[in-house]
């Protein structure tokens, strides 16, 4: 039977360790061409096989359908070797940073579109292209408005519609939020000297960011909020969820808990997929805001 443990929600998680392994423990290998019809048509390995290989060419045969085109586009399987990760941790320092917090003149939505364009185009065209934007956005000439700064959670179990972020972006500055965050997992530049996969890994488990979806004791996500507020310098936070989805919904719970004994003024949303009309929640933000800002 698998193991099973039960969350501060009350709810059971069920767990199998049976294959888990350190990421440093396993060996990438490529999978060894066929010398000959009989190697290429044989049941069993022709090739030896050690205790802890792995061959990502057949990761594919335990993907959702769905993934497989993804997997096969971005050609993950072509990442063997201690070598082939150090060239793409080349490729990684611009794409996991969290945030350019310096570009506060940048609208939320916008920002967001370049955002998801990383999980779109290959890194190393993405990477290019925040190198010759990024100066770009910081020269321009911008006057900047009075308004609030706002980090935004509520990325738990969908990403809110572009027009949702638009309408919050016309009342404050979203200086951080937690979109697409798998793709900023990491809070600071992978080391490329040494063990490329040894500091990824290290990395992902001690310089990464924090979900609802991870349970790690170190990282309670209501304190990771508070100190992502903090550290981004924002006046209050806007805590979204998706409406249906009870773990975002109970998020929200939390959040607005650890947001009230610190203190810290905060505006409640919900969203669903199919929405197209935002004038109840701008009139609402709008009044939240003017609130803060005048009393």
């Amino acid at each position: 039977m698998d193991q099973c443990d039960v969350t501060r929600h009350d709810r059971v998680v069920s767990y199998d360790y049976d294959e888990v392994a350190l990421l440093t423990e396993c060996n990438f290998r490529k999978m060894p061409t066929p010398r000959n019809p009989l190697e290429e048509l044989s049941d069993e390995p022709w090739f030896g096989v050690g205790e802890n290989d792995i061959f990502p060419e057949e990761f594919e045969r335990f993907l959702h359908p769905r993934l497989v085109k993804s997997w096969r586009r971005r050609e993950a399987a072509n990442i063997t070797t201690g070598a082939d990760y150090q060239v793409d941790l080349e490729i990684f320092p611009l794409l996991v940073q969290r945030k350019h917090r310096a570009v506060i003149s940048v609208r939320s939505d916008w920002v967001a579109l370049l955002k998801a364009l990383a999980g779109l185009i290959p890194r190393e065209e993405h990477n290019r292209l925040l190198r010759v934007l990024l100066p770009r956005l910081r020269e321009r000439e911008a006057r900047r408005q009075d308004r609030m700064r706002v980090v935004f959670e509520g990325g738990f179990c969908e990403q809110p519609p572009l027009d949702l972020l638009r309408s919050i972006a016309q009342f404050v500055y979203v200086v951080d939020d937690d979109l697409l965050i798998g793709l900023r997992w990491l809070l600071e530049d992978v080391e490329p000297a040494g063990d490329p996969l040894a500091n990824l890994a290290e990395a992902y488990i001690e310089k990464s960011s924090y979900s609802p979806v991870q349970h790690d004791l170190r990282k309670p996500k209501e304190k990771m909020l508070l100190r992502r507020i903090e550290e981004a310098d924002a006046g209050a936070a806007i805590v979204a969820a998706a409406k249906m989805c009870e773990p975002g919904l109970d998020e929200q719970v939390a959040y607005s808990g650890a947001l009230d004994e610190a203190g810290i003024p905060y505006f409640v949303t919900e969203f669903e997929e199919s929405m197209t009309a935002y004038d109840h929640l701008q009139i609402q933000l709008e009044t939240f805001v003017e609130n803060l800002l005048f009393e």
